[in-house]
């Protein structure tokens, strides 16, 4: 039982590392489109992955020295918990370059929706409409 899920461990972080790596080369590049409400959790696969292998190399059966073990599952601990965060943040260091420039393209068009031509006439009216009504009030 400890072997299988040991192997379980190193099938789940090779099939992590694997999507990961082509998350990060953009061979997938499906995940990134606008709109998803979860951020950049391929790019956070490659630290799971790791993560997995480590949980699975720090198994007691393996053998290794309690001292040892702890200090790999705490490097495991600290894989999982950056695949969690990058569901809502990931650094720009870490970016592929792809991704970043993606990224700015969007928001360089949600910028121009925001001063296209009806959304600045409306706010211009409506700014327009409170300085003639506060100046109607101050008349009374």
């Amino acid at each position: 039982m400890d072997a299988l899920l040991i192997l379980y461990g190193l099938l789940m972080g090779l099939a992590s590392v694997g999507f990961g790596a082509l998350a990060y080369t953009g061979r997938w590049r499906e995940w990134a489109s606008p709109g998803r409400p979860v951020y950049a959790w391929p790019l956070g696969l490659p630290p799971t992955g790791v993560a997995w292998f480590l949980m699975a190399l720090g198994s007691p059966v393996i053998g290794i020295p309690r001292s040892a073990a702890v200090a790999i599952l705490a490097l495991a601990m600290s894989g999982f918990l950056m695949g969690i965060l990058s569901t809502v943040w990931w650094p720009r260091v870490l970016m592929p370059r792809w991704f970043r420039l993606q990224a700015e393209h969007e928001r360089k068009d949600r910028r121009a929706a925001r001063k296209s031509r009806w959304s600045g006439r409306r706010y211009r009216w409506t700014a327009r409409w409170r300085t003639w009504t506060g100046r109607m009030r101050a008349r009374r």
